[in-house]
């Protein structure tokens, strides 16, 4: 499993397009997923894929990451047709076992609004993995 890269490596609010603002950055050193973000926004023109994170700062791909290692299960968070102000539904082997608001930050973070550590215990009790 890919490490979580230094908390210093992070794309500044004024960050343009593709590859741009990661020009102080080795993209080999970021985990694979990052690197593949990375490459899909910038093979569509899009602003600078800025990772999303928990309210604690936490990477969330990280923790999915963790979880799904650690539990043998899938994780994803989707909302189909969303407008601002939708929760997410969290999706375990595709089956919804809840939901979290998301907004995004100044830094133009997707943030969730829950830590990482509540998201790990809703996750495990919802599989009833929390003894």
């Amino acid at each position: 499993m890919d490490e979580e890269p230094p908390p210093d490596t992070d794309v500044p609010p004024s960050a343009g397009r593709g590859r741009e603002p990661y020009s102080g950055v080795d993209i080999k050193e970021l985990p694979t997923w990052w690197r593949h973000a990375i490459e899909h926004f910038e093979a569509r023109g899009l602003n600078a894929y800025r990772p999303a994170r928990f309210t604690d700062g936490t990477l969330t791909r990280r923790v999915a990451a963790e979880l799904e290692a650690e539990l043998d299960v899938s994780i994803t968070l989707r909302c189909k047709n969303a407008s601002v102000g939708d929760d997410w539904t969290i999706r375990v082997d595709g089956d919804p076992v809840g939901t979290v608001g998301r907004h995004r930050s100044k830094e133009g973070h997707t943030v969730f609004e829950t830590t990482a550590n509540e998201f790990r215990t809703n996750i495990r009790d919802a599989l009833g993995e929390n003894r």
